[in-house]
């Protein structure tokens, strides 16, 4: 077992780029969204509401481990100017995506506000944040208990429950620490559903979980930053947990593949409550069945920039690239930015074999505390032709604006510790055949062609 502390807590300060979001967050509201609330009074109860059960209150309730909830109007009227504030900086609910930028925004879970949600809760805290009729008042939303499975029915194939207890003190630093538990498989199992399950929702800051196996895998590809499609030789992320995730459910006919002999690895972030408290994490798996299993085996890199160039003066912003070539005709299911402290923003692209680059994704205000997995939609996720290279833009701000950052006086290189420096991406994709890949490029243009709005990335034509 390993225990690390932070070398320091987290600044106080907002970075000037993400205030200015407040306003241009309304600037870049539709005329038609503000238009259609002129006139009238916007209400809790016919008009908050409504915005909070579909985005805020998966989180925002009784043990939905948010710091207060959002069930009622007596529960919000006393935070309604602190949440005015941070919709209109998109720091909550938590989502980096800059959906201006990339032809891939379109994402399964996608818990943020759209620019008409923002101007609602924003228009009714300026009228005073009414209450409204309690007529108006949708039914509750209802939930499925936070301890019960929301996998296989309820009953996991396989549970691996965090070895003993951990005791978290009730004041002080955030805490990391590792648990590695064997399930002793015996075979090689194909991972249909995935649901990680903290303990105490008050403490679990957020989990990464990891299959950690010293046999080499014939079968992964070459991850570009270790053996194994991994981020670290012999080591293959499986999931990343962060409040208001949703447990993880693989692209139709693809999964992720458990090796023999695979053991299981909690990577704990722990957050001070108040008091002392308790917590064992627990992680569940439905598996394909041993007669049926997926056609395709989902894939994992860590496109990483050059972590031993990493070299951040003090007081500045700079930026470094990695790149990942792919080497067969690829469907990229998944996303993770990964940075610390001093890590801003993050952009992903393709440099497709005619030379053309495509900007795919880009997280602009992104937080250490919360590195979320950005799984595609479907009728979007980037069909990319094999000999295309992924290349990962990386802006680290080591300034005084930049409000999680420690000490901005300080040189920053490559470290493990939270006050040093990371720059990568976390990917999950598919490998097809030439002929899987012509035939999904065709679908999908068959399927834009009848809708205007969608902005698929074939790799067609390029």
């Amino acid at each position: 077992m390993r225990v690390r502390q932070p070398e320091g807590q987290w600044g106080s300060k907002r970075p000037l780029w993400v205030l200015g979001l407040s306003v241009a967050a309304l600037l870049l509201l539709p005329f038609s969204a503000a238009a259609q609330q002129a006139g009238k009074t916007v209400t809790f109860t016919k008009d908050v509401a409504p915005i909070l059960q579909a985005k805020c209150q998966t989180c925002h309730r009784p043990d939905g481990g948010a710091p207060f909830s959002m069930l009622t109007y007596s529960d919000v009227r006393p935070w309604a100017r602190a949440m005015r504030q941070r919709v209109e900086q998109r720091t909550m609910p938590p989502w980096a995506i800059d959906a201006r930028i990339g032809s891939a925004v379109k994402f399964k879970d996608d818990p943020s506000l759209s620019a008409s949600q923002i101007a609602t809760i924003s228009q009714w805290v300026a009228a005073g944040a009414p209450q409204g009729d309690p007529t108006d008042m949708p039914a509750p939303r209802t939930f499925p208990p936070v301890n019960e499975w929301q996998i296989g029915n309820g009953k996991p194939d396989l549970v691996v429950a965090q070895g003993q207890d951990f005791k978290m003190y009730a004041q002080g630093n955030d805490t990391w620490i590792d648990y590695v538990m064997d399930p002793h498989l015996t075979e090689d199992v194909w991972i249909k559903e995935l649901q990680l399950k903290p303990g105490n929702r008050r403490i679990v800051h957020h989990v990464v979980v990891w299959g950690v196996n010293d046999k080499p895998d014939p079968g992964a590809v070459d991850s570009g930053g270790g053996e194994g499609g991994s981020f670290l030789a012999g080591m293959q992320q499986l999931y990343t947990f962060v409040p208001n995730r949703t447990p993880a459910v693989y692209p139709k006919n693809a999964g992720l593949l458990l090796r023999a002999g695979t053991k299981i690895r909690f990577s704990m972030h722990y957050a001070a409550s108040g008091k002392e408290e308790n917590d064992r994490t627990q992680l569940g798996l439905v598996f394909y069945p041993k007669s049926d299993p997926p056609e395709k085996r989902l894939q994992a890199t860590y496109l990483s920039v050059d972590q031993e160039k990493i070299d951040i003066a003090p007081n500045s912003i700079s930026r470094m690239s990695g790149y990942y070539r792919l080497e067969k005709p690829t469907l990229l299911a998944s996303w993770t930015p990964h940075m610390h402290q001093r890590g801003r923003a993050q952009t992903l692209e393709a440099i497709y074999p005619n030379g053309r680059v495509e900007t795919l994704t880009r997280v602009e205000n992104y937080d250490f505390g919360w590195q979320i997995t950005y799984q595609y939609a479907d009728d979007i996720a980037p069909l990319l032709p094999a000999g295309t290279m992924l290349h990962v833009d990386i802006t680290y701000d080591n300034t005084s604006a930049n409000r999680t950052n420690p000490d901005p006086d300080r040189w920053v290189g490559y470290g493990a510790a939270s006050t040093d420096e990371m720059g990568g991406a976390f990917i999950d994709f598919v490998q097809l055949s030439q002929a899987e890949f012509d035939k999904a490029v065709s679908d999908r243009k068959a399927k834009q062609s009848t809708s205007t709005n969608a902005r698929p990335s074939t790799g067609a034509s390029r």
